[in-house]
């Protein structure tokens, strides 16, 4: 769901809410991992619940997303900390691909 989709479902509900409003809740809701951000290409973002550390991927033709649901970025993560010093290091990962509907 888009944040303006979002804005104009809560205002059909009889909520009176400003889209700037919906944007930062939507972050603070990212950042807290219970919503993650997916980069529908020419669509902007899109947000889908996540009650885990999970990852997508998007179909560039249809926009279509599937979530993974393992992440084998953790070494990855421990290795930035030890080559940068930098601490409670975290990432974004978003695969593109085509789906198998669009393959044909």
């Amino acid at each position: 769901m888009t944040a303006a989709a979002l804005a104009e479902r809560l205002k059909s509900l009889g909520v009176s809410i400003d889209l700037v409003t919906v944007y930062r809740t939507l972050d603070l809701l990212v950042s807290s991992g219970l919503l993650t951000r997916v980069d529908r290409m020419d669509e902007g973002w899109r947000y889908a619940s996540c009650s885990h550390h999970c990852h997508t991927i998007t179909c560039r033709l249809c926009g279509r997303n599937a979530t993974l649901n393992r992440c084998e970025m953790a070494q990855l993560d421990k290795a930035v900390e030890r080559s940068t010093g930098f601490s409670g290091i975290t990432h974004v990962l978003q695969f593109v691909g085509v789906c198998p509907e669009c393959t044909g």
